[in-house]
Formats: C-alpha cells, structure tokens, sequence
C-alpha cells in the first residue's frame, strides 16, 4: 500500500501538469490565431494600403497609417520612398483626412531628411493638407521652409503656394500679397558691379518653428558621409538656419565627384538666404557654361 500511494500521487501531479500545459498551449495558439488575424487584416501591398487611406472611415485610415509607420521603422533607408512620397499623402488628401496627411507628411521629412525630392514633395503636401485642416499660419511657415530648400524646377510653384498662404492667413490684408510679388520681381536681377543682391523680406519674415525638425537634426548631425550632410543641409535649410546650413554647404561642395551636388546645393542656398532667384540664375548660368545645359535646371522666372 506504501508504494502505491506515491504512484498515485505521481498519476495525479502529472494528470494535473499535463492539464496546465494543455491550457497553456491553447492560449498560446488563441494568441498566434488573433495575431494571424490582426496581421491578415492590414494589407501589405502598397497599393492596398492606399485604398485604406483614402476610405472615409478614420478609423480604417488609422490603421493602415500604423502598418505604414511601422513599415517605415523597419525600413530606416526608404525602399518605399515614392509611396511615402506621394501615393500614401495622395490617398489620405483624396480621404480628405487632412490632418493625418500632415501628419504622415511631417513624418516622412523627419525620417528621410537626405532625400530631396521626398522631402519637397512632402511639404508641398502637408502645405496643401494645413489649409485644407484650416491651419493656415502653419501651412504658411511650411511653405516659406518648402521654398527654402525646393529645387530649382519647383520655385514657381512654391511661390504660388507662399502666396495662397498668405491670403489665408492675412485675409484682411491683400497688400501682402502684392509685396511679394513686388519684392520677387525685383529679388530675380542680379545689381550690377557689387551691388547686393535684392531680398524678400515679406517671405524672409514668415516664421519658421524649428522645434519640430529639431530631433531628426540632432539624429543626423553624428555622421560625415554624404547622405547625413544633405540631411542636415535640407534640415536646416527647411529650419530658416540658413547660416548654420553653410558649414554643410561647403562640406557639399568639398566632397570628391560630387561637384554638381555642391553647386545645386549653393543654388538653393542663396534663394533660402535672400528669399529671391538672382543669385540661383547666376550660378545656374555658371553651371551651363562649365558643364552644359540640364533640361531640369532651367532659370526661374516670374510672369
């Protein structure tokens, strides 16, 4: 009778361990089983994720706004850079979820500061997503930073965007406006001799929070590889730092093979620093004479 007792002791704990491991495995499998279905849920084509970002239900929008971020957080080098670019802000524009385009927007200039068209293609959106939300004093600032650091192709563009801006934020005053288009025309001669070049102050003078941009500064300013100084140098540019982007500038333009980035990065430079053209149309037409004419690079001009 002694030694049966242990062994039905023995029967027991096991009987009652194999239960617990039983009751474990099926959480586990209900938790792998919801996983499954969660992830089945969000679609990871990235035309499919558009659709949900442009469907009028937020909530949808929402979740596919954070299978996008964490794709993002997976991929730090950007392969998916022409839907951050522009199909995914297209969806949420169309969706008219305004504010999460200027949130999407902002996300993706902070995250890939080095890719240039990227970040002008973002803020031309998040400009266009801040009036739509009725914050034109933002969309203002964005616009006076897109114009700082666009390129040459864009500038025209931008201007028409800067002034739009204006108007919404300035309703009672359209004297603004016509300073503007003043003070362009006349920032798009070079004075002859040593002159100074006109400025813009009705566009030098729009202000800039810098503060939102600071982090993704602070994240790019340990590196001297090419991509982290165009980050810093778009970033500081798009900040109105415009003294401080000279350091980065000239690292530009010291950098070996890549002499063209460096003047491309001085055309947009000097537009940022005077809030005009005449210095960019000056160093365009240097570039033409030293290395022939580029179909992209084509001077700015004001009707």
């Amino acid at each position: 009778m002694n030694g049966v007792r242990p062994i039905a002791a023995g029967l027991i704990w096991l009987n009652r361990h194999c239960k617990a491991m039983l009751m474990l495995g099926l959480v586990m499998l209900v938790a792998a089983t919801a996983t499954q279905s969660s992830r089945a849920a969000i679609p990871v084509k990235l035309q499919d994720l558009a659709k949900m970002l442009e469907n009028p239900n937020r909530a949808i929008a929402l979740k596919a706004m954070a299978a996008i971020d964490a794709r993002a957080t997976a991929d730090p080098f950007g392969r998916n850079a022409w839907a951050m670019a522009w199909l995914w802000p297209d969806a949420l524009m169309r969706g008219k979820h305004y504010n999460l385009a200027a949130k999407l927007t902002l996300d993706t200039v902070l995250r890939y500061p080095w890719n240039t068209g990227m970040v002008q293609s973002d803020l031309r959106i998040r400009v266009l997503a801040l009036l739509a939300s009725k914050h034109p004093r933002q969309a203002l600032a964005a616009a006076h930073s897109l114009f700082n650091v666009c390129t040459t192709p864009q500038v025209r563009g931008t201007l028409l965007l800067v002034a739009q801006c204006l108007n919404a934020a300035h309703p009672d005053h359209p004297e603004i406006v016509a300073e503007l288009v003043s003070q362009e025309q006349k920032a798009a001669v070079l004075p002859r001799g040593n002159t100074a070049a006109f400025t813009c102050p009705a566009l030098l003078n729009i202000p800039i929070d810098p503060g939102i941009y600071q982090t993704s500064l602070k994240e790019n300013s340990t590196f001297g590889d090419i991509t982290s100084i165009v980050a810093r140098f778009n970033l500081l540019l798009i900040m109105g730092k415009v003294t401080e982007a000279r350091q980065s500038l000239s690292q530009l333009q010291q950098f070996g093979g890549a002499r063209r980035m460096g003047q491309d990065a001085a055309v947009r430079w000097w537009k940022a620093k005077t809030g005009g053209i005449a210095m960019s149309n000056y160093i365009i037409a240097r570039q033409q004479a030293a290395f022939g004419p580029r179909t992209h690079a084509a001077r700015h001009t004001h009707n």
